[in-house]
């Protein structure tokens, strides 16, 4: 649930560090402001992230540019087996 008043990009980094402005995105998906968004990930269409994974706010779609706004999420993950 984000609070800002602009639309922004959630975005998930499969990265071993914290990703820097400019990084790009593993997924990235448009949250509306002031709105609230799911990525439709499951059982049947797991995403995996072999180095570990960063979730981001950011301004722009395809490169990180990190935005000044919260994030709450909630996530249920599942460890490699």
């Amino acid at each position: 649930f984000p609070s800002h008043d602009k639309d922004t990009y959630l975005q998930l980094h499969d990265s071993a560090t914290p990703p820097v402005n400019g990084a790009i995105p593993w997924v990235s998906m448009k949250v509306p402001a002031t709105s609230n968004c799911a990525l439709p990930y499951g059982v049947d269409s797991p995403r995996s992230f072999t180095l570990g994974m960063y979730a981001c706010l950011s301004t722009t779609h395809n490169t990180l540019t990190l935005a000044a706004s919260d994030l709450w999420i909630d996530a249920q993950l599942q460890p490699n087996m």
